[in-house]
């Protein structure tokens, strides 16, 4: 009863999300509770998890979407669409997919002010007109601060070029690099390969890594962290630049103190990037299967153990479209194969991947998958034959991924 209270508290604060445009970009991220009240009263604990976080990312209706998480399961999901814009906070109306109010749509008002969001929502018919959890308002009042997303497992991706300032004036972009793909390094725990592409062509190599002692910067409310980026390719080759960046769902934005073309001078320049609609930027890293079923139901404990339980996927450098994947038992290698994506599939319900098998039981073989990422989480399907090579069978693995 306590955990579907907690679900229901969870999902019920999801109402209250709604903004204009600027508040769209600055809600974008993972966010923790700091504070709740009802009816001039702080919320029982047993009704919140400070262990839940709540991630937030665009629709293509241009919207927002929700998803509330406990460890790696969510537990909400929800959608929400702008209902009024205003100075103070948004009214907006939230539809839940997931959660102890799937189906329903409630109403709700959000302000956010750098990392800090403030909301409330009640189930009557109107908005709140204030944020307030005093008696007799039926509101509840929840505040939440914005946990920092710049670590470098959250960088690693391909990310297109949306927008361009320099000096605070808009820029063109057609004149400089549109896409940054950024792996990490294997072994090196605290540095990642960064290609600077333009147009499909490399303009750009780079190494990038936190800037040791650097304190956090603000701009516009929102929190940087610095890096160095130590160039070994390009105008820039075998010089160190500053960046600051800030990463927030599937947006990251940077800015860098850069030499003019002239060298004589230096320029502030501002680059927003959107997380390209490519899993496969997201695979590099350390797996650790958690389940596995086949044909709808979960293997025995002792199928389970016959397959590897560590997969460690790495970027192939040069050859954007793939990633090398190692699959362990314990320490013990069993099996290596190249991944990418199967022709025409791109924009598919799933993400369909070929893996060309080069060590293991598959040597020389090619099998099909969908592998999906949210977050930490991977799932992936085969269907390859079955053990008496008479059939074949659907087997779906879930994986988390390894902190390094």
């Amino acid at each position: 009863m306590r955990l579907y209270a907690l679900i229901c508290a969870v999902g019920l604060f999801v109402t209250a999300i709604g903004a204009t445009p600027d508040h769209l970009d600055e809600s974008g991220g993972t966010w923790k509770l700091v504070k709740a009240e009802r009816d001039g009263k702080p919320l029982p604990k047993e009704q919140f998890d400070h262990d839940i976080t709540l991630i937030v990312t665009r629709t293509e209706g241009g919207g927002i979407k929700y998803v509330a998480k406990k460890s790696y399961n969510v537990v909400t999901e929800a959608t929400v669409q702008q209902h009024k814009a205003g100075d103070k906070y948004d009214q907006c109306d939230v539809t839940f997919s997931k959660g102890c109010s799937q189906g329903k749509t409630l109403r709700g008002i959000l302000g956010v002010e750098g990392d800090t969001m403030t909301a409330c929502w009640h189930r009557g018919q109107g908005y709140p007109k204030e944020f307030t959890g005093a008696k007799d308002f039926g509101c509840t009042l929840r505040i939440l601060k914005r946990i920092a997303d710049n670590d470098l497992a959250k960088l690693a991706g391909t990310w297109n070029l949306i927008a361009l300032e320099r000096d605070g004036k808009p820029a063109p972009k057609d004149k400089v690099a549109d896409k940054l793909v950024i792996t990490r390094i294997s072994g090196a725990k605290s540095a990642c390969h960064v290609l600077v592409m333009d147009r499909g062509k490399v303009r750009a190599e780079a190494t990038i890594q936190p800037t040791d002692g650097a304190k956090d910067e603000k701009h516009d409310g929102l929190t940087y962290t610095r890096f160095n980026v130590t160039y070994s390719k390009g105008r820039h080759a075998g010089t160190t630049l500053h960046a600051s960046i800030h990463v927030y769902g599937d947006a990251l934005k940077a800015f860098w103190t850069i030499p003019d073309e002239g060298g004589e001078e230096a320029t502030k320049t501002f680059h927003t990037f959107q997380r390209a609609d490519d899993d496969l930027a997201q695979l590099p890293g350390t797996w650790k299967q958690v389940s596995a079923e086949r044909d709808g139901k979960p293997l025995s404990k002792e199928e389970f153990a016959k397959y590897p339980n560590v997969l460690v996927i790495t970027r192939v450098k040069g050859q954007e479209g793939e990633c090398k994947v190692v699959m362990k038992m314990g320490d013990e290698v069993v099996a290596e194969a190249m991944l990418k994506r199967s022709a025409g599939e791109k924009g598919a319900k799933h993400n369909h991947y070929e893996a060309a098998y080069s060590k293991g039981r598959h040597a020389g073989t090619t099998l099909h998958a969908t592998i999906d990422v949210d977050g930490d989480t991977l799932k992936a399907c085969w269907t390859k034959p079955d053990e008496g090579g008479d059939g074949a069978s659907k087997t779906c693995h879930t994986l988390q991924r390894v902190k390094q």
